[in-house]
């Protein structure tokens, strides 16, 4: 089936029993990235991509006969990642939802389940025989955050339909539904996609499904500091991750890692689940060669590089909350400010999100780095001043201000889209679901085929 499929284990069960499984449902979401080639036609050349896959982390949460996905993609900065194009097949019943996603969720959630190795000194005393340890835990060895506290171990013409067409914060999102694969190769390459031979036998098998493609871009070619997650919703009870379409952008051994937000640990289902050998971490180094073993056990003999590593599995309060959500954060004081954005900067001071001092800072610091860019868009800075001059004393520059480019309520509504609901819908995703499940793979684009 081309895909990489999870599913939940009821926590109190051992591994060795034969665990409780969701009722699988064929609903999936598996993308490509396909660069922007400034609309050129199929029949063009194929040009060699410039930009680099170099990673992914995704999120799910299943609930009520729907899966919900939060994707974040990460791209080397050397390569353009401001020019990418995204396709995404998805089989579900009805069109997928899609909102802003939280980078600082994204943060938390990371930080919160790392992995961490290291040593721990313990010191003897000769003659004593107390023993006299002065240095830590006996034995040293490892703290790592995946211990298992559950006990659980382990269109007409070819052209395709479309049934959906908006903006999610600084993308363009399109649902295409029915047509050929020549007909979606020829929508692609007329947006914009760039092209590329390899997508279309794979586009071709998901057609043959009835997938529906969910094409995504960047809107008016924002800036890399705009890039931001994106959260899908689609009906289903199966997870799946993008493995196959993924190749087409992906570079060797690329990290994929995968969160499983829950009441239950979750599993792979049709790849490997392999374990990481202790004996070829550097533990006096921290494991500097962490992703070196993952990649020798995701590679070693029957996993054959279709495999996942469990990172971390217990309990969800790991993610802490209060680093990507302030109570704070309020849109509808922004909107009352009218035809002047003066007065601005001390609101979004006291919330905790922007701070700027022009004796010692070049630029202005945000809590959130979604908002500067919003700031540049709406209140840009007048020639001749830096960020923080202005921007600390909006009053002082008043007739400065380019009116034009400011409107309260439109800054206020991408404010409210952008920052504050991921944030509040992230901390309450983590608040209703107890249990977390972190996995870990390389995978090369060889290797992505299952």
């Amino acid at each position: 089936m081309n895909r990489t499929l999870f599913k939940s284990l009821v926590s109190s069960l051992p591994l060795l029993c034969l665990p409780m499984l969701l009722t699988p449902v064929e609903a999936e979401a598996c993308g490509g990235t396909f660069c922007d080639g400034g609309g050129a036609p199929v029949p063009a050349p194929v040009q060699s991509m410039p930009v680099d896959q170099t990673g992914e982390n995704i999120l799910f949460h299943i609930g009520e006969g729907t899966v919900e996905a939060h994707i974040q993609i990460q791209y080397d900065p050397d390569s353009g990642a401001q020019a990418f194009g995204w396709v995404i097949p998805v089989q579900s019943p009805t069109v997928p939802d899609f909102s802003v996603g939280s980078q600082l969720f994204f943060d938390a959630v990371l930080a919160g389940s790392v992995p961490s190795y290291g040593v721990a000194p313990t010191s003897d005393i000769c003659g004593d025989d107390g023993g006299g340890d002065f240095g830590g835990d006996e034995g040293g060895g490892s703290g790592t955050s995946g211990a298992d506290t559950a006990g659980d171990g382990d269109g007409d013409n070819g052209e395709p339909d479309i049934v959906l067409k908006q903006t999610v914060g600084a993308f363009e999102i399109t649902v295409l539904d029915g047509g050929t694969v020549e007909g979606v190769m020829q929508w692609l390459g007329d947006n914009g996609y760039e092209q590329d031979a390899s997508a279309e036998p794979i586009l071709a098998s998901y057609l043959e499904r009835d997938f529906m493609f969910v094409a995504m871009r960047l809107a008016n070619k924002p800036g890399v500091d705009e890039l931001h997650p994106v959260v899908i919703r689609y009906s289903g009870v199966e997870p799946c991750v993008p493995i196959t379409l993924t190749r087409i952008a992906a570079v060797e051994d690329m990290d994929i890692r995968t969160f499983f937000l829950g009441q239950a640990r979750t599993v792979p289902v049709n790849y490997r689940h392999v374990l990481v050998n202790p004996l070829k971490l550097d533990w006096f180094n921290f494991a500097g060669n962490y992703k070196e073993v993952i990649s020798m056990a995701v590679d070693a003999q029957q996993a054959d590089g279709n495999a996942f590593v469990t990172e971390y599995a217990g309990p969800s309060n790991v993610i802490q909350t209060a680093t990507f959500l302030n109570p704070a954060w309020d849109a509808a004081p922004i909107a009352a400010l009218g035809t002047s954005p003066v007065g601005i900067y001390e609101l979004l001071q006291g919330q905790t999100l922007m701070s700027c001092d022009p004796e010692w800072d070049s630029v202005c610091v945000f809590g959130n780095a979604l908002l500067g860019p919003l700031i540049s868009q709406y209140i840009p800075v007048p020639d001749g001043l830096t960020g923080p001059e202005f921007y600390s004393c909006l009053s002082c520059y008043e007739a400065q201000i380019d009116l034009l480019a400011w409107n309260a309520d439109e800054f206020a509504s991408a404010f409210d889209e952008r920052i504050v609901k991921p944030a509040v819908s992230a901390a309450a995703l983590v608040t209703d679901n107890p249990f977390l499940t972190r996995m870990y793979t390389t995978i090369s684009p060889a290797e992505m085929n299952e």
